[in-house]
């Protein structure tokens, strides 16, 4: 058992290494790209495209069949017949996604002249980026299961590798594109590279056995008695985890859901690491626990939750008193109310703190406990958010945001104490790390301010160099 113990810990370190810092790089990419494509591109942009981006994300949730999941926690999570038809699956699944999507905009073509939807969902250009920001699910569905045997054994080396790699291009692409075009079409292009490219190097640059075309009847039987759980917590998951840019765009400008969509992937860096610690490492992890030694699995998801507390706790908070200053410093005036979007979201940002627990959820084979959550976020968001937007503006609806964030930590309590999972000293811990991060909050707020004259003085100077080199 001490063996066994080790050759986990020794895996968990690995594992985690690779994966924390590549999404960490990744989250540093994706703002750093950000920063640059404002230089060139006016805030309706983003608005725009996070809009299409969530329709698109809307879609995979839709016809989630927890294909990942079953081939991470399945006992036959390797077998040939068993990936293949996993492999099958998904790409009947990224052809009906996309063909869904054509549909869509189809339908929103007839009903903007119509005024049958308003704000953002009018924007003439959105059904043509839909159409093409969606044919990425045709492209991921043939994505090589070889990726997945990768996860199952928490091996995000290579992984990792081709993400980051993929991401660096797509960035050289996307803002030379938005330099020349100064349009969307830069942003949906460099889309469509980073997915196509990625699915290539699943099957050409991981070992393993080529997937082929296969519909075992037994095996599709197996997956869909899990992922019909999975499938309706998806399904709910996305329409009350995204509810906020799905309401939004419909009671918004663009512009101003552009400012939504910058302060909202500023507050995903921290708390995406959080879901990347939960999803990627901590339900590998606690499976095999599970399976091997189930007396263990309390004191190592209590390690798992100290490790995330003591990273997102003291962020939430550094970003919520220095969040104005953050935007600030990189972001030119037309961006400025962002500061304040990104402060409130930060309170909303600590609800993530109980990824790790959620993940127990699928180890103990409990799935519906998510569909059973995401029912009441997805009636308190389509609730709530309208109306505090009509009584209070776009800040009551912001308030109501980052609330509804907080309905299923009742549910994590009452099962941590059930399953012998509570432990009050990691609980309370959070308190001081909130504390620390306010503390700190201050004076990286203050020196922020001090260094953004000097950055928005060399901008200009910046990006006539860049034209004239180009």
């Amino acid at each position: 058992m001490q063996a066994v113990s080790l050759t986990l810990k020794s895996r968990l370190f690995r594992a985690g290494s690779w994966s924390l810092l590549g999404h960490a790089a990744s989250q540093l990419i994706r703002f750093v790209s950000n920063v640059l494509l404002a230089q060139f591109l006016l805030p309706d942009t983003f608005g725009l495209m996070s809009t299409v981006t969530v329709i698109a994300v809307g879609l995979h949730m839709f016809s989630d069949l927890g294909i990942v999941q079953n081939v991470v926690r399945h006992p036959n999570g390797e077998d040939r017949q068993f990936l293949n038809t996993a492999w099958t699956l998904q790409i009947v699944r990224g052809v009906v996604i996309w063909l869904v999507a054509v549909a869509a905009a189809c339908g929103l073509w007839v009903a903007a002249p119509l005024g049958w939807v308003a704000q953002t969902y009018a924007d003439p250009r959105m059904p043509w980026v839909i159409i093409a920001t969606a044919f990425t699910a045709v492209l991921q569905g043939m994505e090589s299961t070889k990726a997945l045997v990768e996860r199952r054994h928490m091996r995000w080396k290579r992984l990792t590798q081709i993400d980051l790699s993929n991401q660096l291009v797509g960035v050289v692409i996307t803002a030379t594109l938005a330099w020349w075009t100064q349009s969307i079409w830069a942003l949906v292009v460099g889309n469509i590279f980073v997915v196509c490219s990625k699915t290539v190097l699943t099957h050409w640059a991981i070992e393993g056995p080529n997937n082929r075309l296969c519909w075992d009847r037994d095996v599709l039987r197996d997956l869909v008695n899990f992922g019909k759980w999975v499938f309706m917590s998806s399904i709910l998951f996305f329409l009350a985890a995204n509810a906020d840019r799905l309401i939004l765009p419909a009671l918004v400008t663009p512009t101003m859901m552009g400012l939504y969509a910058i302060a909202f992937t500023i507050i995903s860096a921290p708390t995406q690491v959080v879901a990347t610690l939960a999803g990627n490492i901590a339900l590998p992890a606690l499976s095999e626990v599970l399976r091997d030694r189930p007396y263990d699995l309390r004191r190592v998801t209590i390690k798992f939750q100290k490790l995330s507390d003591y990273f997102l706790m003291p962020m939430a908070a550094i970003v919520f008193v220095a969040g104005p200053s953050i935007i600030g410093l990189f972001y030119s005036a037309d961006f400025q109310e962002a500061g304040t979007i990104l402060s409130i979201l930060a309170i909303g940002g600590v609800s993530y703190r109980y990824g790790v627990v959620e993940q127990c959820y699928l180890v103990m084979g409990q799935p519906q406990i998510f569909t059973l959550i995401n029912i009441v976020r997805f009636v308190g968001s389509y609730a709530a958010i309208p109306f505090a937007f009509y009584q209070g503006g776009f800040q009551g609806a912001l308030m109501a945001i980052v609330l509804i964030q907080y309905v299923g930590w009742p549910v994590a309590f009452y099962f941590k104490i059930k399953h012998q999972l509570f432990d009050w000293r990691s609980e309370l811990m959070a308190i001081p790390l909130l504390a620390l991060g306010c503390a700190l909050g201050w004076p990286i707020s203050l020196a922020l301010e001090k260094i953004a004259p000097v950055v928005h003085d060399a901008m200009p100077a910046a990006r006539a160099f860049i034209k004239g080199g180009a």
